[in-house]
């Protein structure tokens, strides 16, 4: 390779390894930024209910969702410019390839040349031995040469594969972060948007938000015992043989940090049942805007947002998604969601982030798990308020603990 164009490749090594060191260090900023919006909001969730604290955490939410957003951003620029360095590599050690590559073929010309004597005729033609030792010296070299510059060709062959492989996987990452971007600027938007629909119906007054909390916990009581009712009367069979063994680690955790609020059903003489008036899933305390994963790889079988129908207290903003070994996942009050139905989506990939949307005190994910045989996506047909509304809805015995299938608890 040229000096000087050797020289261009360290320049530009170097100039792009200084901006994703300053990169980096803008990113651990944002870090400690979020940590600190986060623990602030930590608090905020141990505090009683009111308006004034539901206003300081969608503020202090949507700063860190805002942060967040920055973070990505930085991310994105980081791994871009580390594309840019592989990229850069990749030029290097294929210039590197078409070096050795063309010193083989003179390598091959040289030995041309000196073959075209055989060794017998060299030997019958001399009356001096050591010109035949010099023919043999000769030809070991060059043989030798083209042997080293062939493993060396070997070798960078082998680099620039890997190379080419961490620019791919790198590639993928940027799609990745593109597609959380997106995600997170829906949650910012939610967010503003749960503030400002706060600020209208509690015209900012606490008395109105209490009245407001109180004929939520009415209608979701009314709701979830029509809805129990209802599908008491549904005619699923289960056949238990098409479910996985109750044992940890079947299901990974839908959040990065688990804190449970709420376990699933009531408790009984053979565990944790699903009766009227109890639980169906498990509540994780999650801030506006978490990213929300999926716990097994699967498809994305509905969504949906009870929301659309005025005091419809229930799931909000839902996905339900089938998986491989007979069971379903359902994820509720989602601020925004990132997956289409039908879409297919792998153990820990973010399908949405978490919010306060449906029937919430608070924002937290709701995860239920379900037989998938024992469920459908349908209307509800009661007299609520949620007459109409599309969710997933199941025989009581397909309603099953979460914490059977997650990992253990620490």
């Amino acid at each position: 390779m040229p000096f000087f164009q050797n020289l261009a490749y360290a320049d530009l090594a170097t100039d792009l390894q200084n901006k994703i060191q300053s990169t980096n260090d803008q990113i651990q900023k944002l870090e400690d930024e979020i940590k600190i919006y986060q623990s602030s909001l930590n608090q905020t969730a141990g505090q009683a209910a009111s308006l004034k604290n539901e206003l300081d955490a969608l503020n202090t939410s949507k700063k860190k969702l805002e942060t967040e957003l920055k973070l990505t951003n930085k991310n994105l620029d980081k791994t871009t410019l580390t594309i840019g360095t592989i990229a850069s590599q990749i030029k290097d050690t294929e210039s590197q390839i078409d070096l050795k590559r063309r010193a083989i073929m003179a390598s091959l010309s040289d030995l041309r040349d000196v073959e075209t004597v055989s060794p017998v005729e060299q030997f019958l033609a001399s009356n001096n031995l050591t010109e035949v030792s010099k023919y043999f010296v000769q030809t070991e070299t060059i043989n030798g040469s083209i042997s080293d510059n062939i493993a060396e060709l070997q070798n960078l062959d082998q680099k620039l594969g890997g190379q080419k492989s961490d620019q791919e996987s790198k590639k993928n990452e940027l799609k990745k972060l593109q597609s959380e971007l997106s995600g997170q600027q829906k949650a910012v938007a939610d967010t503003a948007s749960q503030k400002n629909k706060l600020l209208t119906d509690t015209k900012n007054q606490q008395s109105e938000y209490q009245k407001i909390l109180d004929d939520k916990v009415k209608q979701r009581a009314a709701f979830e015992k029509d809805l129990f009712d209802f599908e008491s009367q549904l005619k699923i069979a289960i056949d238990p043989s098409k479910l996985p063994s109750k044992k940890t680690g079947v299901l990974s955790w839908p959040l990065d940090s688990i804190s449970i609020t709420q376990q699933f059903g009531k408790t009984s003489s053979s565990g944790r049942l699903y009766a009227s008036g109890t639980h169906n899933g498990v509540d994780f305390r999650a801030t506006d805007g978490t990213k929300v994963m999926a716990v097994l790889n699967g498809t994305v079988t509905a969504i949906g947002n009870t929301d659309a129908k005025k005091s419809c207290y229930s799931y909000g903003k839902w996905i339900l998604i089938k998986h491989p070994n007979g069971l379903s996942s359902l994820y509720g009050h989602l601020s925004s969601i990132s997956v289409n139905p039908g879409d297919s989506v792998s153990t820990g990939q973010i399908i949405a982030y978490s919010g306060r949307t449906g029937y919430v005190t608070g924002p937290h994910l709701h995860l239920t798990v379900l037989a998938t045989e024992g469920i459908q996506v349908t209307p509800i047909p009661t007299a609520t308020p949620c007459n109409g509304v599309i969710i997933p809805i199941g025989t009581p015995q397909a309603f099953l603990d979460p914490l059977l299938y997650l990992p253990a608890l620490n």
